[in-house]
């Protein structure tokens, strides 16, 4: 059985400012090991430092001392230097750990490279741009069927500018506000609505499906049939509805009991 590193808090050596010699103390491991035996680790401490949104209290009880996890002291190091597990943290509190670090990667990358738009500060699910003085720009944001997140943002704005280009690079479910863009735009006076606002598409809209990363009818298959024990059901709960009834009725012949 492979041995799960991530959320598990260990010994490590670490040493003085001057290398002069090294003291043992604790750091949880933020990843698995990559193929040189690297992983990402958080500083713990016992003592408060400066107030910080990434400073998280260890759940009391997991250690023997008070302690705090640093997310904003994260380094690499080799797997090899570990001296040993001190204990694995419970799930609910992993969870809130990798949800606050994501959301400190975001605010980083946020606030590093979109200044080219806009000075105000981030700000969790309100993010806007002011494209003010702008000339031209490239822009990539998610969510790929834009039901949520920054592009909503951005196509409030920019939709219904001529001179502006629109690329899907991935499928577009129906009753996705994509697959509404992509219909509507080949209409004459098209539009959609984004935050409960009228949108005319004027933009030209781009579908560029071949980049598409789901897998066809034959590798499902392929998949459900590679299974060492057989299912006894198999229910589709994704796609389009002709899709699910075509790979459905294929199942049902290859010989798999179809929940419906």
């Amino acid at each position: 059985m492979s041995y799960n590193y991530t959320g598990v808090i260990f010994k490590i050596p670490f040493p003085f400012t001057d290398l002069s010699d090294s003291k043992a103390r604790p750091a949880m491991a933020l990843s698995e090991p990559d193929d040189y035996g690297d992983m990402a680790f958080a500083f713990i401490t016992t003592k408060q430092s400066r107030g910080s949104e990434y400073t998280m209290d260890i759940p009391h009880g997991v250690l023997p001392f008070a302690s705090h996890l640093h997310l904003d002291k994260v380094f690499l190091l080799n797997k090899e230097i570990i001296l040993k597990e001190i204990v694995r943290v419970e799930a609910t509190f992993l969870e809130q750990v990798l949800k606050r670090l994501t959301l400190k990667d975001t605010k980083c990358y946020y606030e590093n490279t979109h200044h080219v738009f806009q000075q105000q500060p981030f700000v969790t699910g309100k993010s806007r741009v002011n494209y003010a003085g702008r000339v031209s720009a490239i822009i990539i944001a998610g969510s790929g069927m834009c039901n949520g997140g920054r592009i909503l943002n951005h196509l409030e704005f920019n939709l219904d500018k001529k001179e502006n280009d629109i690329f899907f690079i991935g499928y577009q479910a129906q009753g996705t506000k994509g697959s509404d863009i992509v219909k509507y735009s080949k209409r004459s006076n098209g539009y959609v609505k984004i935050n409960n606002e009228k949108i005319y598409i004027k933009a030209k809209v781009h579908n560029l499906s071949g980049y598409s990363a789901h897998a066809d009818k034959n590798f499902l298959v392929e998949w459900v049939k590679s299974m060492e024990q057989k299912p006894k059901a198999v229910k589709l709960v994704h796609g389009d509805t002709s899709a699910r009834n075509e790979l459905s009725g294929y199942l049902k012949k290859s010989g798999y009991n179809i929940i419906n």
